[in-house]
């Protein structure tokens, strides 16, 4: 097995999250690691977010 030797800023994942991580670290070196290709393989897209909220006499939060 090959080994590396990293003197740098280590990040696991490459969603959102971890790219967000990287840009922070800059100038540093960043060594990111992913089990697929950048922004693939990761929730970023369905992490949308928001805000729910009732509003109409026919809707309730539990909705």
């Amino acid at each position: 097995m090959d080994r590396i030797h990293h003197d740098g800023v280590l990040i696991v994942g490459a969603g959102l999250a971890g790219l967000s991580a990287a840009l922070a670290a800059a100038p540093r070196k960043v060594l990111l690691l992913s089990g697929a290709p950048l922004n693939a393989g990761c929730s970023s897209a369905w992490a949308q977010g928001g805000m729910a909220a009732a509003l109409s006499a026919g809707d309730a939060p539990d909705l």
